[in-house]
């Protein structure tokens, strides 16, 4: 238990180093590859199983915030991104720029889903 809270306290620095030594010794990450799916599932799992269902339940009453907030994150943003970097294509933007653009609009969900949650005053562990 000790170890896996010193990794959770210095995950970030965890997390760099592993990136650098697979960029550094790809032979050393071509043998850790099959724990890749292990090493993100397991944490996952984890974090699901310590949510607090009853709270995530309570939001069933409010189904049309969810939708909405669903419906803006997952494809409005794209969508939005997309059309605005339309114009800057034909000015000259590079096409894979504008793609790796809309998937940035795209995974915002992923990446802050919970300061999202917290801005519109919802329970951070619903997010």
């Amino acid at each position: 238990m000790r170890a896996l809270r010193f990794i959770g306290r210095h995950a970030t620095k965890f997390m760099a180093g592993g990136v650098v030594l697979g960029l550094v010794a790809p032979p050393l990450a071509a043998l850790a590859q099959p724990l890749l799916i292990p090493t993100l599932l397991i944490p996952l799992t984890l974090a699901l199983l310590r949510l607090d269902w009853r709270a995530i339940l309570a939001y069933r009453h409010r189904a049309w915030l969810i939708a909405a907030l669903l419906a803006w994150l997952l494809v409005a943003s794209p969508v939005l991104v997309w059309l605005t970097t339309l114009p800057l294509v034909a000015w000259g933007l590079p096409a894979p720029l504008q793609l790796a653009l809309v998937l940035m609009a795209a995974s915002s969900p992923i990446v802050s889903s919970v300061p999202v949650a917290l801005i519109l005053g919802l329970d951070a562990t619903f997010a």
